[in-house]
């Protein structure tokens, strides 16, 4: 935080709640005087995705209090386990515990299309698939065509294709590939890890791996 002039402000401290508690007071270690004012930073302890944190700044000598700002902690959130799937005529549509839905396709016997959306709107109609043949098999959902093998794992949800021959041609980690940053509803960031064979190549994004 910043005060001016210089030399106005001899102590800063910030006074701050969680979710509507008891309040605290951090006082600012004065950082760096400028030519007109002087920079202050103060650090709170750890908090937990999801906390509102309400806070203001006091100044001294005065008591001089700015206006109360607010903010909800951004934290990781991960897919979690498949908790209800269903086909339409032509995609196989998976719902997971923190709200991603995945819709699978094939379009062709040697290409599937994966759409995930954190919010879906769209109705899917019901019907069995016409493109590929699905099967459950223990924690898995198994689609093959004649050229390729996805495996839904769902507990936790998790991807891997696999060509006829049996080659991992990519595959999320055990744990889950998908996380996201989120501050509320508001996605800030997706992280996505998949490992695939050497010199194995990905378009799209808006960047492309190579």
């Amino acid at each position: 935080v910043e005060t001016s002039p210089l030399g106005a402000a001899q102590a800063v401290a910030i006074v701050w709640q969680v979710n509507g508690g008891p309040e605290h007071t951090v006082p600012a270690t004065r950082e760096q005087d400028t030519a007109t004012a002087t920079l202050w930073r103060a650090t709170l302890p750890s908090l937990a995705a999801g906390d509102r944190v309400t806070y203001r700044f006091v100044a001294s000598p005065g008591e001089t209090a700015s206006a109360s700002f607010e903010f909800t902690v951004a934290g990781w959130r991960t897919v979690g386990r498949v908790v209800s799937w269903r086909t339409t005529p032509k995609s196989l549509i998976v719902n997971c515990e923190h709200g991603l839905q995945v819709a699978i396709s094939c379009e062709r016997p040697d290409t599937i299309r994966f759409r995930l959306s954190l919010a879906p709107e769209e109705p899917w109609t019901e019907g069995k698939p016409e493109t590929f043949a699905l099967r459950e098999a223990d924690d898995r959902l198994v689609i093959e065509t004649a050229r390729l093998r996805c495996v839904v794992h769902r507990n936790p949800y998790r991807l891997e294709v696999i060509s006829a021959q049996g080659e991992v041609l990519f595959a999320e980690p055990p744990g889950g590939g998908l996380t996201w940053l989120a501050r509320g509803a508001d996605v800030l960031r997706l992280a996505e890890h998949w490992a695939t064979p050497p010199g194995e190549a990905f378009f799209g994004f808006g960047q492309r791996y190579n």
